[in-house]
């Protein structure tokens, strides 16, 4: 997994975080924090711990999928994929409470 730098570094001096307090919070070492800030990937478990940590949407959107040569599988822009949140908002409307 490869993260878009920028928003990894505004995330940092959003929260006034260092790099070290983020690799703490995250439960990864500071070298793999320095790596998704150099643009260098990173391995599955590390790409959980960020998932875990950031959550599914914000994750989703910090992931440089285009340089992983992937497709974003929660991205909002594809009409051609089912899109379950509304079915599931649709059909538990219709349901009496």
């Amino acid at each position: 997994m490869k993260v878009k730098r920028h928003l990894l570094i505004g995330f940092l001096k959003k929260n006034k975080m260092t790099q070290a307090e983020l690799a703490r919070k995250i439960g990864i070492s500071t070298t793999e924090v320095n790596n998704m800030l150099d643009g260098k990937a990173v391995d599955i478990n590390t790409a959980r711990k960020f998932i875990h940590f950031f959550g599914a949407d914000e994750a989703q959107r910090m992931i440089d999928w285009e340089t992983i040569g992937k497709k974003n599988p929660l991205a909002d822009n594809d009409n051609s994929a089912p899109n379950y949140k509304q079915q599931y908002l649709d059909k538990t409307a219709e349901e009496p409470l």
